[in-house]
């Protein structure tokens, strides 16, 4: 490892990913890294384009022409980007830990970048789980001077439907950190948030109240359901109800 970093190369049928390795002594801080997704056409790109670097991950994926893009715009991930003939690129990530999410901003050209919120500093709740950094660093990360960072991934589908199955970013996944797995098992599942307002034949308004979440227990008590509670505060449980 020259110089005390290396890049590795991987390739799989699913697609191919790099990452950098370090090895310094004690912390280091990351003020930047570089990378680029550049494509040898003005090609189409369902784009999850954000406002800002604060998201709840949930924006529409519209198509634009990477050179509709702009150096402003910034965006989550994944960016997949229509490379013709029905065949899909998707760029992501995988193995993320002690460091920063990847994001993307345009060039203006047929490529897209990749940026990185700075380090927070300073953190203010305003509103249900809404935090928002009020004081940033100049850096990046800072972590282990010894370490593997994140990969850096171009997963590949020749359909649009094989991006559901491409299992690339599981692929370069470290292994999981639970040894016993034999706990867990898999069930059924509901979200007061997505069915507060489908029921119906009651005799209450369904909304978010008391009579609505008395309703989801009982139904949960008698279908044997794990269901998920949200308080105002924005703490949430499960209650396992038999």
């Amino acid at each position: 490892m020259d110089g005390g970093y290396a890049v590795v190369f991987r390739a799989y049928n699913e697609g191919a990913a790099y990452r950098f390795e370090t090895s310094m002594p004690g912390q280091v801080k990351v003020y930047g890294e570089e990378s680029a997704f550049n494509f040898p056409a003005n090609n189409v790109v369902y784009y999850p384009q954000e406002d800002s670097f604060y998201s709840h991950n949930e924006r529409k994926y519209l198509p634009q022409h990477l050179s509709e893009i702009a150096p402003e715009f910034l965006a989550t991930l994944p960016a997949v980007v229509d490379v013709g003939s029905g065949a899909k690129v998707a760029i992501a990530e995988s193995d993320v830990d002690d460091y920063p999410g990847l994001w993307l901003h345009g060039t203006g050209g047929n490529g897209l970048a990749a940026t990185f919120p700075p380090y927070p500093l300073k953190e203010n709740l305003t509103g249900d789980r809404d935090y928002r950094v009020v004081e940033s660093a100049d850096y990046i990360a800072a972590t282990a001077g010894t370490r593997t960072f994140p990969w850096r991934v171009i997963g590949i589908a020749d359909h649009d439907g094989d991006l559901l199955t491409n299992q690339i970013v599981y692929l370069l996944q470290k292994p999981s950190l639970v040894e016993d797995t034999s706990w867990i098992k898999p069930g059924k599942v509901a979200w007061d948030w997505w069915n507060f307002n489908n029921i119906d034949g009651v005799d209450f308004k369904a909304g978010v109240n008391t009579a609505t979440y008395k309703y989801f227990i009982d139904f949960a008590a008698s279908t044997d359901w794990l269901t998920l509670f949200s308080t105002k505060a924005g703490t949430s449980w499960g209650m396992c109800l038999r």
